[in-house]
């Protein structure tokens, strides 16, 4: 999404994908989902549990 910051596109991935999904995701790895995770948890989001 061009032009759309990461705080606004993460709140719209919480809940919708599930971490074996975006693990699915080429050059998404265990650091991009601590990382995700871990703004989501900041703002009490969370992934979609499988």
């Amino acid at each position: 999404m061009p032009g759309v910051r990461f705080e606004q596109r993460h709140d719209s991935l919480a809940g919708r994908r599930s971490k074996e999904e975006l693990l699915a995701i080429r050059g998404v790895g265990a650091k991009a989902i601590r990382v995700l995770g871990e703004a989501l948890a900041a703002r009490g989001l969370d992934y979609k549990t499988p």
